[in-house]
């Protein structure tokens, strides 16, 4: 493991399940979640979920990948 990489800790399964709604339905979110040491937030629609190694990623349609861990909040924007 990478000395700045901390380990995945799984989500709660009722949080996920918000997230697959979200998904399903195209919403417009925004997301505030850790990059590093940075805390960002942006606008985007999920694409799809996925795990990889054990972690589970968020896919948006712009691009923008985020361990799910990370995520700090996720709001519909209004």
């Amino acid at each position: 493991m990478e000395k700045n990489k901390k380990a995945y800790e799984p989500i709660d399964c009722g949080l996920y399940d918000h997230y697959e709604v979200y998904a399903m339905r195209r919403t417009l979110l925004s997301v505030t979640y850790k990059e590093g040491e940075k805390t960002v937030t942006n606008s985007l629609i999920i694409k799809t979920l996925r795990a990889l190694n054990g972690e589970e990623f968020l896919l948006a349609e712009d691009g923008t990948e985020i361990r799910l861990d990370r995520i700090i909040e996720m709001k519909p924007v209004a």
